[in-house]
């Protein structure tokens, strides 16, 4: 639907580039003007308002799949989270568009059902924890039209009740040392684990640390911190996204990326698509075989780019021959980072096409 586009658009921000700093140097750009920021919660919200006005849609909250019977073509749901609170519903009728994300469900009971269906879960190299500044404070070295990549600290601005506010994503790689680790793992609030959180930030995110509060009594922006979870992915990679013509798998069910790739939600409205306009409109038999075929390709090609992302070498020289790599691959026009994040995001070519190009 175009409309919901266009209110995409009016409640993202957008991002007219990227940029990456060691320390207070910048070290890299990369121009955008194409791509508008966001988070999957507001863009889940946007969907689910929009099927509220489709009368042929009806939607059931507080239901989470707990399997399938692929026998007796039946899915049991637990009920507003109580496992002994359970519902089963027939879908013998049915086809099943499974959207249930990294941790499926469904994806688990096809494993379980179908030999001849394999997935691979590769957890990501690290780990992340947000930290907010205060809404609507800013300093003349940020600019709220770009996101700032700072020594792996992820750094943009989000939407609080039409106010920005600066994020900061701390990461954690598994090779970082055990006292940044024990830090930014860290669960207890204690005075010395916020001395640290701030010596550490001052040093990995300077553009954001001004925007700690300096004194004690403002530190419960950084006692918050330490009370969030921390969140880690996969990356997931299926031989097949269907089961007969009974269910299908989209999104991070079936080929979770990570955050670097900035495919995770954009690949699902891609599967989606492909779904609606390749297959379900063309009155096909075999709906979710043929979107199998067609898809098949260019997902695999974004898990190919996101599993090089997510390896982490620990030997200096494959590091090294990595930023060799990335420097070279920066001098390619296009290069992949233009169809990803670049001017060409907004007409790139199939996943597949440039990345390929990269691959080889």
């Amino acid at each position: 639907d175009p409309q919901l586009c266009e209110q995409m658009k009016e409640i993202g921000t957008p991002v007219d580039s990227w940029q990456v700093f060691v320390g207070s140097r910048r070290v890299g750009f990369n121009e955008s003007g194409v791509t508008y920021g966001t988070s999957r919660t507001r863009v889940n919200q946007l969907l689910a308002e929009a099927t509220k006005k489709v009368p042929l849609i009806r939607t059931y909250y507080g239901y989470k799949l707990l399997d399938i019977d692929f026998d007796l073509k039946s899915l049991t749901f637990t009920v507003d989270g109580e496992v002994t609170n359970t519902v089963s519903v027939d879908a013998s009728k049915a086809r099943i568009i499974a959207t249930d994300g990294v941790n499926s469900a469904t994806r688990r009971a096809l494993e379980a059902h179908d030999p001849s269906f394999h997935a691979v879960s590769t957890p990501w190299t690290y780990e992340f924890r947000v930290l907010f500044g205060k809404p609507g404070e800013t300093t003349d070295k940020l600019d709220p039209k770009v996101h700032y990549i700072c020594n792996g600290q992820y750094m943009a601005t989000v939407d609080c009740e039409g106010v920005p506010q600066w994020t900061c994503v701390t990461c954690v790689r598994d090779r970082d040392t055990p006292l940044k680790r024990s830090i930014l793992f860290a669960t207890n609030a204690s005075s010395a684990n916020i001395a640290g959180i701030r010596t550490m930030l001052k040093d990995l995110a300077p553009l954001f640390y001004p925007l700690i509060p300096e004194n004690d009594a403002g530190d419960s922006e950084l006692q918050r911190y330490f009370g969030r979870r921390t969140f880690r992915g996969s990356v997931v990679r299926t031989n097949r996204l269907h089961y007969q013509e009974w269910v299908v798998l989209l999104g991070d069910s079936a080929h979770s990326v990570l955050p670097p790739t900035g495919e995770g939600l954009n690949s699902g409205l891609e599967d989606v698509m492909v779904l609606v306009n390749d297959c379900i409109c063309k009155n096909l038999d075999n709906v979710f075989n043929t979107y199998n075929e067609k898809r098949m390709k260019d997902i695999s090609a974004l898990l190919d780019y996101a599993t090089y992302l997510n390896e982490d070498p620990r030997f200096a020289g494959e590091r090294m021959a990595r930023l060799f790599f990335l420097i070279a691959e920066s001098f390619v026009n296009p290069s992949i980072t233009d169809y990803l994040f670049g001017s060409l995001a907004a007409q790139r070519k199939p996943y597949s096409e440039f990345i390929g190009t990269w691959n080889r």
